[in-house]
C-alpha cells in the first residue's frame, strides 16, 4: 500500500502537468546496500558510497569491474594509471628487444648491418627512439649491403607497433572517469540504513514524524515530476535514480476496485489505472545484482473517487481540542478503520495522504 501511495502522489503530480504518455517515477522510501543509482551533490538521503573495488553488473565481470574513488582523487589516479601505463610501454619494448636479441644471435649471420641491429636491440633506447636508430642504420648501410633498409623495416615494425599501442592505451586511459553522462556518477551504497522506516504511531511524537516523512515525500514527489517528466532536463535532481522514468500504461473506465455496488462515484467501470511493464530490480531500480538474482514484477494501481457517506463516522479527537476525528472504514489497514482525519491537521502544513 505504501507502493501504491507513492505512486498514487507522483500521479497526481503528473496529471496536472497536463499529459498521461509521460513515464512514472516510483520515489524512493526504502534504502538498501546494493542500489546502485546516480547520486548527485542536493541528494543527501544516502551518501554512504562505497569506496574501493566493486562490479557494476550491468556489464560483464570483465568490463563492469569499477573502483570508486572520492571525486578529487579522480585526477590523481589518471595521473597514475598514464604513469603506469607510459612504463609498462618501456618494460614491454625492453623485453621483446631482449628476445628479438637472442633470437637472432642463434639464427641470422652477422654482417655490417646485422651486427648494428644486434647492438641496437642489445642496448635499447625507448621504442620510437630505437625505431629511429634502426632506421637510420638501414640507411646508411643502402648500397652497400643488400637489403638492408627492408631489414630495417621489418625489425622497427616491432617497436613502432608496441609505441602506438602503448601511446593509444594512455590516451584511453581518461575513458576511465570520462563516462556518459548517465554512467559518470553510478556509484554502490553501503548497507548502513537498509529497511523501512517503522513509526510508533500510538503517540503523539511517532504521528508527527510520520506525517513528516509523508509531507516531504509529496513534496519531493511533486517536484521531481516538475522537473523531470517530459522533458530532457539535465538539471542533478533528474538522475537520482537508476532510470528517470518507469515504463507503465494507463486505462481509464477500468472496474470499480471496490465491487460493483455503486461505491464509485464514476460508475462500475469508470475507475482510473496506472500499470506498469514488467519491471526488472536490477535495470529498472538500480540494485546491483546479476542476472540470475534480479526480480521482476509489474505494480499495478487502481484509482476512483468513493461515495463513503455510509462508510464514515465522525467522533470527537481527545487528543487535541476542539478537533474531530473522522475515520472511514472500507476495509481493515493496520487497525480496523482503513482510514483516519483530524481536523486538528487543518491547523497545521500536513499534506495529503491516500490510502
Amino acid at each position: 500500500m505504501q507502493a501504491g501511495l507513492k505512486i498514487a502522489r507522483a500521479a497526481q503530480a503528473e496529471l496536472e502537468q497536463g499529459g498521461q504518455s509521460r513515464p512514472l517515477i516510483i520515489p524512493r522510501y526504502m534504502t538498501c546496500s546494493s542500489i546502485d543509482y546516480a547520486a548527485h551533490v542536493g541528494f543527501t538521503m544516502m551518501e554512504q558510497v562505497h569506496v574501493g573495488f566493486w562490479i557494476n553488473y550491468s556489464r560483464n565481470a570483465a568490463l563492469g569491474a569499477t573502483i570508486t574513488v572520492p571525486s578529487k582523487w579522480g585526477g590523481d589516479l589518471v595521473s597514475a594509471l598514464a604513469t603506469l601505463v607510459t612504463i609498462s610501454g618501456a618494460c614491454t619494448w625492453n623485453m621483446v628487444a631482449f628476445w628479438m636479441h637472442q633470437y637472432r644471435s642463434r639464427t641470422t649471420p652477422m654482417d655490417g648491418p646485422g651486427t648494428l641491429f644486434q647492438i641496437i636491440l642489445r642496448n635499447p633506447n625507448s621504442a620510437l627512439g630505437s625505431a629511429w636508430d634502426l632506421l637510420k642504420t638501414g640507411n646508411a648501410w643502402q648500397g652497400k649491403v643488400e637489403s638492408s633498409r627492408l631489414r630495417a623495416g621489418t625489425l622497427l615494425l616491432v617497436p613502432l607497433v608496441i609505441y602506438v599501442a602503448f601511446t593509444v592505451a594512455a590516451v584511453c586511459v581518461g575513458q576511465v572517469i570520462t563516462l556518459p553522462a548517465y554512467e559518470a556518477a553510478h556509484v554502490l551504497l553501503k548497507p548502513n540504513d537498509c529497511g523501512l522506516v517503522n513509526y510508533n504511531i500510538t503517540t503523539p511524537r511517532g504521528q508527527s514524524a510520520r506525517n513528516a516523512k509523508f509531507l516531504s515525500e509529496s513534496r519531493a514527489a511533486r517536484s521531481y515530476a516538475t522537473k523531470c517528466y517530459g522533458r530532457n532536463s539535465t538539471e542533478a535532481g533528474c538522475s537520482i535514480f537508476q532510470v528517470r522514468g518507469l515504463p507503465y500504461t494507463v486505462k481509464d473506465g477500468a472496474p470499480c476496485p471496490f465491487g460493483g455496488d455503486g461505491i464509485c462515484r464514476t460508475g462500475d467501470h469508470g475507475a482510473y489505472q496506472m500499470e506498469t511493464c514488467l519491471l526488472d530490480s536490477h535495470v529498472h531500480l538500480g540494485i546491483n545484482a546479476p542476472a540470475q538474482d534480479r526480480v521482476t514484477f509489474r505494480h499495478s494501481v487502481t484509482c476512483a473517487p468513493l461515495q463513503l457517506e455510509q462508510y464514515i463516522d465522525v467522533t470527537k479527537d481527545n487528543s487535541t481540542t476542539n478537533s474531530s476525528l473522522i475515520q472511514f472504514f472500507v476495509g481493515p489497514f493496520v487497525s480496523n478503520e482503513s482510514f483516519k482525519y483530524s481536523t486538528h491537521n487543518e491547523l497545521g502544513s500536513l499534506s495529503y495522504q491516500i490510502r
